[in-house]
């Protein structure tokens, strides 16, 4: 659809923001009505012009979307998180739908010690994406870290239901049964006599 409006600018679909602009100006002035032009052509003309310049527009503001999570993760990756999370936080602002964002946050919260907030944004993250591998594994990490296996295994059953192959939901979940095994033997044990 874009390449049928550089056509009708009859400009090639590389051309720069000036290029572009140029190209716009000469049109106009030879199909403007004022000039006594053809209104049905500067209005096609002028409809490619706004959909180039809409589209390269929103080209930039999601290339600077994604730089901005790119910093957040850097920052994340050095253990940066106060700054992490402030990018994040203002950038969840305008873009609550982007899930890769709200699991980064989720990390960041997990590393803060603010479990319920963590859990929310994973529980979002899994709501819109229920095959986010990332996402189930850090749930099931933050329930087994306070206790709460069962709530561990049922989120690790379904990370495996994604990916049978997952060796760390698969380690965890062999880790939970272990303990719950143990737990039991000891629970059932015999008492010797004395």
């Amino acid at each position: 659809m874009t390449k049928k409006y550089y056509r009708i600018l009859e400009i090639p679909d590389n051309s720069s923001k000036s290029e572009i602009h140029s190209a716009y100006i000469r049109l106009a002035k030879r199909y403007h009505p004022d000039a006594g032009g053809d209104i049905e052509k500067f209005l096609v003309m002028q409809e490619a012009y706004n959909n180039i310049i809409k589209n390269s527009t929103k080209i930039k503001a999601d290339k600077g979307k994604k730089i901005e999570v790119a910093e957040a993760h850097s920052l994340y990756k050095r253990k940066m998180y106060t700054r992490s999370s402030a990018i994040l936080r203002n950038y969840l602002l305008n873009n609550k739908n982007d899930m890769a964002a709200n699991l980064l946050y989720a990390k960041i919260m997990k590393e803060f010690g603010k479990l319920h907030d963590a859990e929310e944004y994973l529980k979002k993250v899994i709501d819109e994406e229920p095959y986010n591998i990332h996402a189930l594994l850090e749930l099931a990490s933050i329930y087994k870290n306070i206790g709460l296996k069962s709530r561990a295994a049922a989120v690790l059953q379904k990370a495996i239901k994604w990916d049978r192959n997952n060796k760390k939901a698969l380690k965890m979940l062999e880790e939970l049964n272990k303990h719950q095994t143990i737990s039991l033997k000891t629970l059932f044990r015999k008492k010797k006599k004395a």
